[in-house]
Formats: C-alpha cells, sequence, structure tokens
C-alpha cells in the first residue's frame, strides 16, 4: 500500500499542512494562499508510471463501488519470494523502496521549500506518509497455514541508547497491541516471528517509514526519542507487523485500521504512564498524527475520497493525504462503538476457512465487521458504510473534484484538487489512475441566509494547477455568526461547502463541539453525550451553533444531536469522535409526512418525492431485506454493467434518484420521510452519458418545468440545454403495464426517468430560481463575476422524408420507440438515444457506428443505406418474438426497404410482409439488417464469379442494385431443367450448386448451363446465363 508521500518530519513548534485546522491560526492560511500555483507535485514521468504498474503486489479482480475484489494486497509494491534467498528479497525490497522514495522526492511539494524560506515550516517535520512491501506471489499452500503466534524484535543501525529504550517501550507495548489487536499472525500458527526494526536513514520522502511483509523488516528514516509522533508511528508500523502474511487488500482498511488503533494505542499508553509518549496527542502534528483529520470529517466525507488505492501510477499526490488521514477517521468511529472491534475483527478474519480470499473481498470483510459492530452512528454498518467514501474500494471513473475544507472562526481555508479517474485494462490486470487536469479556473461564490453575493477580499478565482488550486476567504462584517455555503465550479463541476462563521472559536479557546444546521435557520440543538449525559441545549442562531464547555472530549465518545425548531419536525442524528472538538453538519427536517403509492407486481421505473427517515432502502420502502429487489444505475461505474444492486447502491435515497423496482406481487408503500418544500430549489447532479433520475415531488411533474444548469452558468429549460449539447432533452419514462419505454411529456410522482448527459457536470434544477428575477437568478447559479451564456435561437430540425417504426412485441412486454427512414440529404443525421436496457424483459434499439442504442435515427437521403438493429431478450427463458413495422406508405414506391435476420439469413422486402417471428434464447442478442435502396432506373442483376469447389460443386456470388428474389436453374446444354432453388438478394448474395440433381443424384463431370432470374418487389425482372464446369 503505497499511502502518499511528503517530507521529512521532526522539529517541534512548527505547523504542519495537514494538521492546519490543529493550528489554530488564521495566519498560516493566508501564507498558503499568497503561495498561488502548485501546492504539491508536477504529474510523475511515465517511467514511474512503468515502475508501479509493472512491480505491485496486489491485483484487482472487481472495481464494483464499495464492493471491491482483489487478489494480494493492492497498492502494495511487491517483491518475488520463491526461489529467492531471504537476503535477496531483502536487498530488492530495499531497492524498490529507495527508488519509490527517490520518485517522490523528485516531486516533493514546491508548497513546503516556500514556508520554510518565509519561517513558516521547519526542515525536517513529518508527515509519517508510510509504504507497504509484499510477496508478489501468491502464498504456497504450504506456507496458507496461519494463526495466532508472537513476535520478537531485533534492531539495526540504532544507538545503543535508544536501542534499549525501543526494546523497553516494545515490551511494554505488546501487551497492549494484543489486546488492542489480537495475537500476531503467524505461519505455521504458534510459531514466533521476527521483525527487524532499521534504521535507513537513506528513506526521505517515505518519513513514516516501511513495512516489508516479504521479510518482517520496518525501516524508519530517522528516530527522535523526545518526539511523540516517533513512538505513535513506530505502533503503526508493529500493527502492520501484527498482520504480517495476512495484510488486508485494501488500503482503506489496513492503512487505516493501523493508523487508528496506533492512535488508541498510543493515548492509552500515555494514560497508563509510558514516559515515551508523555508528550502525546493525537491532534499535535509533532507528538501526533500530521493526519490528524476526525474532528473535520462531515466536511471533508466526500465522493472523490474513494479509490482501490491511495496512489495511482500517475503519482498524483495530493488525494493520498486526505485518504490516509481521513481512513484512520472512519475506523475510530467503528472503535467509538466497539472498543474491542480491531481485535474481534482479526479473530474473525483468522477463522474464515480461505482468509487469503476473504482479505481481498470487501463484500466479505463488510459483514465479519457488521456481526462485531451491528451498528455505527444510528445506522446499520453496512449502510453506514456505504456512505463512507474514504471507505469506498470500488471505482467511479471520470472528472472529480474535491475541497479539503478547514473552517476556521472567521475564513475558511479551501484546497481544491481536480483529477480524473480512469480505469485501465492491462494484460496483468486492471490498473486505475488519477490524472490532474492543469490550467483550469475555480469559480467561487460565498452566500449566506441574507446574501447572494458574500464579498471576500481573497477574490473569487482560484487557479488550478496539476490538479490543485488554493484560496482563503476571510469575512466581515457580515452581521456576526451565520451559516456560510461556498459554491465552487470548476470545469464545469460543481460543489458547496459549507462553512459554520464564528462559531469555532478562536486559537487556544476552540469550542469542542460547533457547526451548522442545514436547511434551518433557528432552532435549538440537544446532544447526549456518551448515551450517559445530556448536555444543555444551545440556541440555533442564522444555522450555526457551539457547545462552549461542559464536556471532556479527551477519549473516543459518541454523540447523539437533536436539532428542534418551531413548526419543523425533530430531527436525530449520531456521529463519533475521538480526542478532539468535532465540526458537526446536522439536518433539519421541514416536516415528516407519510406518502403512500400503490404498484402492481412487475417492473417499475420508481422514485422516492421525500427524504426517508430510515437510510436503508428496505426499512424507507418496509420491504423485507431478503425481498427487496432495488437497481440504481451508476453511469460513473467502469464497464457496460454499471447497475448497483441493493443492498449495496452508493447513492442515498432521495427526491431525484431514480431506481428499478420488482415488486413480485401486488404492493402499497408507505414512506415517512421529508417532501420538498414546493418552490424550494433543487438540484441533481447528472454524470455523462444515461442518468436514472426521478420526479423530486408528490405531484405529476411537467417536463417543461425541468431545467438544466451546467458549472456556473445559469438554468435553461430542456430544449436549450440540448442546443447547446449539455444533453439530450427527451425524458424517458416506463410503463409498467406494457414494459415499455415510452417518451414523457409529464412525469407522474413516484416515477423515475432517465435523461441523457453529454457532458459531466451537468445539474438538473428543478424549483427555486424560476421565482427569482433578474441579477439574483444570475447569481444563485453563477455568482456576479460570471457572464451570461448567449442562448443560440431554436434550430427546427427537418421533418422526415419517409419514416418506418418497428415494434418488438412478445408475451406481455413490448418495445416499439424504434424509428428510422430519411431526411433531406443537405441535412444532418439525426439521432436518438435509447435508455439502457431493462432488467427481464426486451430491449431493442438501432445501433449507431460506435455501437450506441438508437431509438431514432434519421439519414441525409442517399441511394443505399444500411442499418443495424437489435433485439434484446433479457430474460432467463426462451421467448418467442414478433418484429413488426408500420409506415411504409410514407416509403416512395422507388424505395427498397428489406430486411435480413443475420442468425438465419432469412431475407425479404418488408413490403412482402407485415411481422417477422422468432424465438430468442434467454440472454440472446438477436441483430438484424435493414437495407434501403433508392432505385434510379431499372433493377440490374449482375454474376460477378463462378468458382470450382473442392470435390463437387461450384459457388456463384452475383451482386444486385435493388433487393431481388433470385430463381436459380441449372440446365444441360439440352436445356433440360435438373435442379432449380431461390436466393434472397439484397446488395450481393452467394449460393452454392453441390453438383446434384433434384432428385440428390451426383450429375457427371462437364459443363452446365447456369440460369439466373432476378425479379423485385414491383415484378421487374432480368436474366443472365453462364456456362459453369462441373469437375
Amino acid at each position: 500500500m503505497i499511502d502518499g508521500v511528503s517530507q521529512r518530519a521532526g522539529v517541534q513548534g512548527s505547523k504542519p499542512f495537514l494538521s492546519l485546522f490543529a493550528t489554530r491560526s488564521f495566519l498560516f492560511a493566508v501564507v498558503l494562499l499568497m503561495v498561488g500555483g502548485v501546492l504539491l507535485s508536477q504529474p510523475m514521468s511515465s517511467s514511474f508510471n512503468a515502475h508501479l504498474s509493472s512491480r505491485l503486489a496486489g491485483q484487482l479482480l472487481d472495481t464494483r463501488p464499495f464492493a471491491g475484489k482483489a487478489q494480494g494486497v493492492v497498492g502494495a509494491l511487491g517483491v518475488p519470494t520463491r526461489g529467492v534467498s531471504p537476503e535477496q528479497i531483502r536487498t530488492l525490497a530495499r531497492h524498490l523502496a529507495l527508488d519509490l522514495d527517490a520518485e517522490l522526492q523528485a516531486t516533493r511539494p514546491k508548497v513546503i521549500d516556500w514556508l520554510i524560506r518565509y519561517g513558516r515550516w521547519r526542515p525536517h517535520q513529518r508527515l509519517g506518509i508510510d509504504a507497504l512491501i509484499a510477496p508478489k506471489d501468491a502464498p504456497s499452500r504450504s506456507r496458507q497455514a496461519i494463526g495466532a503466534g508472537s513476535l520478537t524484535f531485533q534492531f539495526q543501525n540504532f544507538p545503543a541508547a535508544i536501542e534499549a529504550r525501543l526494546r523497553s517501550f516494545l515490551q511494554t507495548a505488546l501487551p497492549l497491541l494484543t489486546d488492542l489487536y489480537g495475537p500476531p499472525i503467524t505461519s505455521p500458527p504458534g510459531s514466533t516471528r521476527t521483525v527487524t526494526v532499521v534504521l535507513d536513514e537513506s528513506l526521505q520522502a517515505l518519513d513514516g517509514g516501511v513495512y516489508d511483509a516479504a521479510t518482517d523488516t520496518i525501516r524508519l528514516p530517522e528516530f527522535v526519542p523526545t518526539r511523540g509522533f516517533d513512538w505513535f508511528n513506530l505502533l503503526h508500523q508493529v500493527l502492520h507487523a501484527f498482520r504480517g502474511p495476512l495484510l488486508l487488500s485494501f488500503p482503506a482498511w489496513e492503512e487505516g485500521m493501523a493508523r487508528a488503533a496506533a492512535l488508541i494505542a498510543a493515548k492509552r499508553l500515555r494514560d497508563q504512564g509510558a514516559a515515551e509518549l508523555a508528550n502525546f496527542d493525537p491532534k499535535d502534528p509533532i507528538n501526533g498524527d500530521p493526519l490528524w483529520v476526525l474532528p473535520l470529517y462531515d466536511l471533508l466525507n466526500q465522493p472523490p475520497l474513494g479509490n482501490p488505492t491511495f496512489l495511482g501510477p500517475s503519482g498524483f499526490q495530493p488525494m493520498a493525504f486526505w485518504r490516509m488521514g481521513m481512513s484512520a477517521a472512519a475506523w475510530l468511529k467503528v472503535a467509538a462503538e466497539n472498543a474491542r472491534c480491531f481485535q474481534q475483527f482479526n479473530t474473525a478474519l483468522l477463522a474464515q476457512p480461505d482468509p487469503f480470499t476473504v482479505r481481498g473481498d470487501t463484500v466479505a470483510l463488510v459483514e465479519l465487521m457488521r456481526g462485531i459492530a451491528p451498528t455505527v452512528e444510528g445506522q446499520d454498518f453496512r449502510d453506514w458504510y456505504r456512505r463512507q467514501y474514504v471507505l469506498d474500494t470500488g471505482v467511479t471513473i471520470g472528472p472529480k473534484l474535491y475541497t479539503f475544507a478547514v473552517p476556521l472562526n472567521t475564513g475558511i481555508l479551501l484546497i481544491l484538487n481536480h483529477y480524473r479517474t480512469v480505469q485501465i485494462a492491462t494484460p496483468s490486470g486492471l490498473v486505475v489512475d488519477e490524472q490532474p487536469f492543469t490550467g483550469v479556473v475555480a469559480q467561487l461564490r460565498y452566500r449566506n441566509d441574507q446574501s447572494d453575493d458574500l464579498f471576500a477580499e481573497e477574490g473569487n478565482e482560484a487557479e488550478i494547477v496539476d490538479g490543485e488550486g488554493f484560496i482563503a476567504p476571510q469575512f466581515f462584517n457580515i452581521g456576526g455568526a451565520n451559516l456560510i455555503f461556498v459554491d465552487i465550479f470548476a470545469n464545469n463541476l460543481a460543489m458547496t461547502v459549507p462553512f459554520p462563521y464564528m462559531v469555532r472559536g478562536e486559537e487556544n479557546n476552540e469550542n469542542p463541539i460547533w457547526g451548522g444546521v442545514l436547511g434551518a435557520l433557528e432552532g435549538t440543538v440537544a446532544i447526549r453525550f456518551n448515551e450517559l449525559t445530556d448536555l444543555s441545549p444551545v440556541s440555533v442562531t442564522r444555522g450555526v451553533f457551539a457547545i462552549k464547555q461542559g464536556v471532556d472530549l479527551g477519549s473516543l465518545y459518541r454523540l447523539r444531536i437533536t436539532h428542534r425548531a418551531e413548526g419543523t419536525a425533530e430531527n436525530t442524528e449520531w456521529r463519533d469522535g475521538a480526542f478532539d472538538f468535532l465540526c458537526l453538519l446536522v439536518r433539519s427536517r421541514p416536516s415528516v409526512v407519510t406518502l403512500q403509492t400503490s404498484l402492481p407486481a412487475g417492473i417499475h421505473l420508481f422514485t422516492v418525492p421525500l427524504f426517508p427517515v430510515a437510510s436503508d432502502e428496505a426499512q424507507a420502502l418496509g420491504i423485507p431485506p431478503d425481498q427487496l429487489l432495488l437497481a440504481h444505475w451508476n453511469p460513473t461505474r467502469p464497464g457496460d454493467f454499471k447497475y448497483e444492486l441493493y443492498p449495496r447502491i452508493t447513492t442515498p435515497m432521495m427526491p431525484g434518484v431514480g431506481y428499478w423496482l420488482k415488486v413480485m406481487q401486488d404492493v402499497t408503500l408507505q414512506v415517512q420521510g421529508t417532501p420538498l418544500q414546493e418552490g424550494e430549489l433543487y438540484q441533481v447532479p447528472l454524470a455523462g452519458g444515461w442518468n436514472q433520475v426521478g420526479n423530486p415531488y408528490a405531484r405529476d411533474l411537467p417536463v417543461s418545468e425541468i431545467r438544466a444548469a451546467l458549472g456556473a452558468q445559469q438554468p435553461v429549460d430542456l430544449a436549450t440545454a440540448q442546443q447547446q449539447q449539455w444533453l439530450d432533452a427527451t425524458v424517458w419514462v416506463w410503463d409498467p403495464q406494457q414494459r415499455r419505454y415510452q417518451i414523457a411529456q409529464t412525469v407522474r410522482q413516484w416515477q423515475g426517468f432517465w435523461l441523457r448527459a453529454l457532458r459531466p457536470g451537468v445539474r438538473l434544477v428543478f424549483g427555486g430560481a424560476r421565482q427569482r428575477r433578474g441579477r439574483d437568478a444570475n447569481q444563485r447559479f453563477g455568482g456576479g463575476k460570471v457572464p451570461r451564456v448567449l442562448v443560440p435561437s431554436p434550430v427546427t430540425q427537418p421533418p422526415p422524408l419517409w419514416s418506418v417504426q418497428f415494434a418488438v412485441v412478445a408475451e406481455g412486454m413490448a418495445d416499439t420507440e424504434n424509428r428510422f427512414g430519411v431526411i433531406r440529404s443537405d441535412a444532418t443525421t439525426m439521432r436518438l438515444a435509447k435508455p439502457p436496457p431493462v432488467p427481464d424483459t426486451i430491449w431493442a434499439a438501432f445501433l449507431g457506428d460506435d455501437g450506441e442504442g438508437l431509438a431514432h435515427e434519421f439519414r441525409p437521403d442517399r441511394p443505399t443505406q444500411r442499418w443495424r438493429f437489435l433485439v434484446v431478450n433479457g430474460t432467463n427463458a426462451p421467448l418467442p418474438i414478433a418484429l413488426a413495422w408500420d409506415g411504409l406508405a410514407s416509403v416512395p414506391p422507388s424505395v427498397r426497404v428489406w430486411l435480413t435476420d443475420t442468425v438465419t439469413g432469412e431475407s425479404f422486402s418488408l413490403r412482402q410482409r407485415s411481422r417477422y417471428t422468432f424465438t430468442a434464447q434467454p440472454g440472446e442478442k438477436r441483430q438484424f439488417l435493414v437495407s434501403v435502396f433508392n432505385r434510379s432506373g431499372e433493377p440490374m442483376m449482375r454474376i460477378v464469379s463462378v468458382q470450382p469447389l473442392r470435390g463437387r460443386g461450384v459457388m456463384v456470388q452475383a451482386v444486385v442494385t435493388t433487393p431481388m428474389s433470385l430463381q436459380v436453374q441449372i440446365r444441360t446444354l439440352t436445356g433440360r431443367i435438373i435442379r432449380e432453388f431461390g436466393v434472397s438478394a439484397v446488395g450481393r448474395a452467394s449460393f452454392v450448386w453441390d453438383g446434384r440433381d433434384a432428385s440428390g443424384k451426383l450429375m457427371p463431370p462437364g459443363p452446365y448451363l447456369l440460369a439466373v432470374t432476378a425479379r423485385d418487389e414491383e415484378g421487374h425482372q432480368q436474366q443472365a446465363l453462364r456456362a459453369v464446369m462441373l469437375r
């Protein structure tokens, strides 16, 4: 696990970058702002990319969100161990670590040099970035017997006095670590592993050290006994060694757990009187963890944190910092619910029949921990887990925007990371990379309950270079404490960061618990501490609150937070924290109602028009979890199958989110929750491609009310958005009775729909700004500095010259919205994309050049055209299907339209029949060819070749200018017919005479006459003769 990069550490009194919120200094934030430009590294070289991708110890097998699977240790450097001596393994492992360290030094953050030069950062200050090395080859069967054992330690290169202190410290710490993490894992069970701790001053960028599981070696770049961080970091590395041969595959689990447990262990040892940790404070960057971020978890828990590894092959480093700190914070929350969770988890893992497979199976790991910590922060563990984005071991592709936000008392530091996630299939497995954007200017807008355009002297723009940008706005004279919203737009992506203003408190006098209430300006917040102590309620003023005293946050703790306000429903949420203050973002519930809908048995494109009280979908809908058949389309998921299935749907259930819901019998659903207020501004973000969304209101929604926005631009109607190439304006719904897609003008309540975004960053806009006028409406979406977009005049598409509709029908299901035809020859092709296939039914579409499914395709008029038409049987049984057509009356007589079944080879004119039937096997994708010929004269047929076949017989090839039926006769030289058969020809035809007569008798070698008569659908005919030689 390559967890990230940074600098060496070590001198007390300096102010670390990642623990900025712990520095209590806004001046430092201003210094960061003055740096501008590049914060972290330039993109790494292609040699680094090749270095990492060719030497990793793990392989991704599955990249489903929150359900990743891997073999080995993903992201760790890999060394071969079979047929290699221990000394050779040790040498190779050290070279790998030094190579990585050198690459990381070469891309050292330039902001650190600037801060050193101006005295705001001291040389050799650490961030605690570490790496793992693991065997590259899978364990042999003889080495897979593992179990509980013990550890001993030996030391190299340390001064004698420090080595003695290390031995004494570990002797004291081992019983506590064993109690916290379980016994060390050894092979065979009951044995003792010797861990070598090496002082390796060659390491610099890897200032948190390296644990090499292949040789049981811990390498530390330096060790300063007076520094609390060094002892904490030693515990952190030793806990990696506890798992040793069974390191977990994903860094979110392995690094996050080890770091969280080390923080708990260091705190307990300090409380027990360990002199080495007398100065330990988790939030102190010198004597604790420089990557301490738990107090700001609510602000920092954003989707871009998810990734199978912390650092990709391209070397884009910033996200690795946040992932390391946030993964530890997430597992501290679990430990607050069950202090023995790590020990019980490791014991349960060892008890698995095949722990080497389970360690790389996220779903299995989640179920293990769920049995140990059933609920976390008031939610079922499985439900809680899929809301902690740093624990997402899957992949979502596309552009990302992450904001590391540090709220101070009157200002906020915003660190922007903008990059693209890609997934690449290589011969050695899947590779996931993060590629930074550069040259992008992020636009910001600051607003609160009284103004849509707050002034900040620092401005409204932040330049993003190599994936990073910075700005630190301060606010004065805005009426005291309130909740400020910072809207950020970068490369058309948008996000909003809440900033509780003037409630954190001043430096060295911070409030222990403070934050904001989303959706309410007034009321009270009451907190129960550890389910034992009720703190005095505090008032909510302009959306913010602060508890200033009466609580000791020096340990792991749990909070139950209740917001009450006159005229609103009571809302209760839970949060877990540890060792420090906590910034909370809680929601209000203006009302709680129960809405009801009745659904017939079958498949429904479904949505819920409120924010459910229950976070679990099954609980919200009142359907038993083992009976809930719910799927949501995630367009950012790699591959063709983008559905997420309950219980692993990553998007929370809320208004505007669409699903497929299958119910086996008629059902009445009752959902309790908070509906949108009529006129309230509500936005639904879209990813590029198809999006499964829904009507957010408990009423029917005319499509004309839906608007779209992109980046900082003001919202427009769907037709205008299509003209600007933001999206396709067609809204698709599903008819559950006829089981078919339809184009909608109105979306019913509880109904989901499909919409296709042509680029990332588009948002659907409901309510809100439609009631605002002039300057306010523009500023609400773009800020005062964003120019208005010039909307092009509507362009009227020419009507088709002719159009034919295909309808696919089978046993109570249909797909009828399929049309093709031609438009004027000087016009542009008109295409309408088809939504994705529907589970357990049929689906049909014309295929574009890139394979995309199309409902409509109208092309410029040409003499000859061909369309590919696909019919999919999505059921699990053979299905009789009828393909029918309508609209031939609009086709001119001179135009021939023929259909060919590419499976059977049957070809015929659409004018000859009204439908075609066939049986599709389960999952079959039957493809048809539609050929259109515009006859400009008499039909023509020509025999182009006659070739003798090996053995007996001849092959004949012919071409026709229009679809024709061919009557083939084989005659003797005297004219007697000895064989006759028919062939359909669409453009080109091939047929074989096998050298036999009508009775099957072989004819003697010699010359024969081939007579071919071609006839089109209007009765025009032509004949061709050719002599053939039968050999």
